[in-house]
């Protein structure tokens, strides 16, 4: 952000002013925290900024978890799963299709919070909450699923 705030100290003001509300604006929708709780003059610009980073990473981070697990899960690749040793495993098969499909499901809960941000706008924190309890259970369920896959 330092970066891009002296970079606007030779442009006018006006365009400054609109470059530090909508840096304010996304870092707020990064934190999770709603706009209208910080007495701040903000443009309809900025709010406009601060509400789309938010879901488009989310959907970003949505693919990049969901795409993998489906290469996973249905080509059978076992070389995609970290700290992959075959001579460990007793079920290839049912490795990947376990970490596969959780992995789909966390893609999935990605994708899907976006639609709830727009839904609710008010509400960004709760979703990142929510967001954030998905993928530790999802994290959790996916390891003690792994150990039936493997050997001791």
């Amino acid at each position: 952000m330092i970066g891009a705030v002296s970079v606007a100290v030779h442009t006018s003001s006006t365009r400054r002013r609109l470059l530090r509300t909508a840096m304010i604006g996304v870092a707020l929708r990064v934190l999770g925290t709603t706009i209208s709780v910080v007495n701040v003059d903000m443009s309809k610009e900025t709010c406009m900024v601060g509400g789309l980073f938010f879901p488009l990473v989310l959907a970003l981070v949505g693919l990049v978890f969901g795409i993998p697990s489906y290469i996973t899960k249905e080509r059978r690749w076992p070389g995609m799963i970290a700290g992959f040793d075959p001579a460990k495993c007793t079920d290839v098969d049912g490795l990947t299709r376990w970490v596969g499909g959780t992995g789909m499901m966390l893609g999935g809960v990605c994708l899907i919070a976006p639609a709830a941000v727009y839904m609710a706008p008010r509400y960004v924190g709760v979703v990142g909450i929510v967001l954030a309890l998905a993928g530790v259970v999802g994290v959790i369920v996916t390891q003690t699923g792994c150990g039936r896959f493997t050997r001791r």
